[in-house]
């Protein structure tokens, strides 16, 4: 026999592999967590969607946008056109048909 004896190790003093192990701070991994104030975002628009939904050329949107006919939401140099916008824009333009008399 050796003289050198080993330490004998007792499981029962190491923590386990899943203590050692950080629990993460989310509840469900790929989940962010609901906040109270969610502000919900409409649908923005480039001046070529919104042309495509005015059915319209867009230079149209473009000189709208120049002639600050429509509200835009600027980007640095991008520009983005809210949806609510280009409904403001309809009812704007909107007239009433003649009537024949």
């Amino acid at each position: 026999m050796s003289s050198r004896s080993t330490p004998s190790h007792s499981t029962a003093s190491k923590p386990s592999a899943d203590s050692l192990h950080r629990p993460s701070r989310r509840k469900e991994p790929g989940k962010i967590p609901a906040a109270q104030n969610l502000v919900e975002v409409e649908r923005l628009y480039t001046k070529a969607e919104a042309a495509e939904q005015l059915n319209d050329p867009v230079r149209f949107v473009e000189r709208c946008v120049s002639q600050r006919r429509v509200r835009v939401i600027r980007l640095g140099r991008h520009i983005r056109i809210p949806q609510s916008a280009l409904a403001e824009l309809l009812t704007a333009c909107d007239f009433p048909a003649w009537s024949i008399r």
